[in-house]
Order: structure tokens, then C-alpha cells, then sequence
């Protein structure tokens, strides 16, 4: 079966279009977003990476926590003297460090990882493309992109019948409807019906869907 996690790991890359070639021929990188970090690992770039938030790194992630790459802080307190110091050409940020993205913008180049479900597969191949073509990766990145299509249509061919599925996060005990556009439009699967009583909750710009275990 397919790895979900490297496709959710190339996908956080979806806004990387619009990131302007930086002005070294070999850009370094710090990278908040753990995500974008698996696919920098993933096509070889690691050498490009100068700082990750150490504090929070996954076990599939350890190997940046070798001294060769420097602790930038936690993901919601970047450590602005350590990134003053090591001044990467680009710093990779998600939601979580909005609020220090303005401070973050006096050190280097900022660009914050926003993910598009409208046509998920066309936006992934655009803008890991992008990405990969900063650091002289393009030719790996096609490679990558084409033995993902291959695994995804391998995955689709194996799954029997018509299931549906629902995907839902947990965080402490509370749970919420999530959106995976990885099944719904890459594997093809439908989302199971929800109850008529669970209706979406608005709160602010941010819309989300609460639930319950009965």
C-alpha cells in the first residue's frame, strides 16, 4: 500500500510556486514545517537545510537532529537571535508561526506553506517542481513525482469495492472532521454521510466541523 505520509509530506509544498529563486546559487534553508522538511529529505536536499525545530522532531525526522543543523526554536517560538546568526536565505513557516512571520521577514525571505484542495495532484506537481528547481533538483523531483502517480494509480487498482471513508482528528478529547483531499481525490474514495444534526461551526474565517463518540 501506498505511503500516506510522503504524499502528505510533498503536498504541505503546495505553496511554493511563488517562491522567488533565492540570490546564492545554493539557497540554505530553515524550515519550521515538518512536512516540507520530510520532502527536502526526501529528494536529497538535506545539504540545503541549515535549521528545524528540534524540539518537536518526529522519529522519522531524526537525522536532523545531528549537530549539523542548527535548533531554530519550537514550532510556535522560532528563536530570532539563532536565525539572525545563521541568516538562511529562506525560512519555511505554516500557520503556526504566523504571529512571528513579520519579525520573521527582518531576518530573510519568508514563505508561509498554505495547502489547496481545489485540483490537489496539479497544484502538488507545480509547486514541488518549483521548489525543486531552487536548488538545481528538478530532474528528481519529475523522477519522484512520476513513481508517486505510479504508486497512487498501483493503490486505487487495489482497493475493492466502493468504501468510504471519514477522517477525523484528535486533540485533547476533542474531535473534528478533517478534509483529505489525498482521499477523496488521489485514491478516489467518498466521504461517509454525516448525521443531518452535524452541522459546520464558523469561527471567525476558520470553518470546522466538531463531533462526537457515541
Amino acid at each position: 500500500m501506498m505511503n500516506l505520509r510522503k504524499i502528505l509530506a510533498v503536498g504541505t509544498l503546495l505553496a511554493f510556486s511563488q517562491l522567488n529563486t533565492a540570490a546564492t546559487s545554493s539557497p540554505t534553508a530553515a524550515i519550521f514545517d515538518l512536512g516540507s522538511l520530510d520532502t527536502m529529505a526526501a529528494l536529497g536536499l538535506e545539504a540545503h537545510v541549515v535549521g528545524v525545530p528540534k524540539q518537536t522532531l518526529p522519529d522519522y525526522l531524526t537525522q536532523f537532529k545531528d549537530a549539523r543543523y542548527t535548533d531554530v526554536g519550537g514550532l510556535k517560538t522560532p528563536d530570532m537571535e539563532t536565525l539572525k546568526a545563521l541568516s538562511p536565505d529562506i525560512v519555511v513557516i505554516t500557520g503556526r508561526q504566523a504571529a512571528s512571520k513579520a519579525e520573521l521577514a527582518t531576518v530573510s525571505t519568508v514563505k508561509q506553506v498554505d495547502a489547496s484542495s481545489d485540483d490537489y495532484w496539479q497544484s502538488l506537481r507545480n509547486n514541488v517542481t518549483s521548489l525543486a528547481a531552487l536548488f538545481d533538483a528538478k530532474a528528481s523531483a519529475d523522477t519522484a513525482l512520476a513513481a508517486l502517480n505510479t504508486s497512487i494509480e498501483t493503490s486505487k487498482m487495489a482497493i475493492e469495492g466502493a468504501p468510504t471513508v471519514l477522517f477525523v482528528t484528535h486533540n485533547n478529547g476533542s474531535f473534528g472532521l478533517r478534509d483529505e483531499p489525498i482521499a477523496t481525490q488521489l485514491l478516489g474514495l467518498t466521504t461517509s454521510p454525516l448525521p443531518a444534526q452535524v452541522k459546520p461551526q464558523q469561527r471567525g474565517t476558520r470553518t470546522f466541523t466538531s463531533l462526537t463518540v457515541s
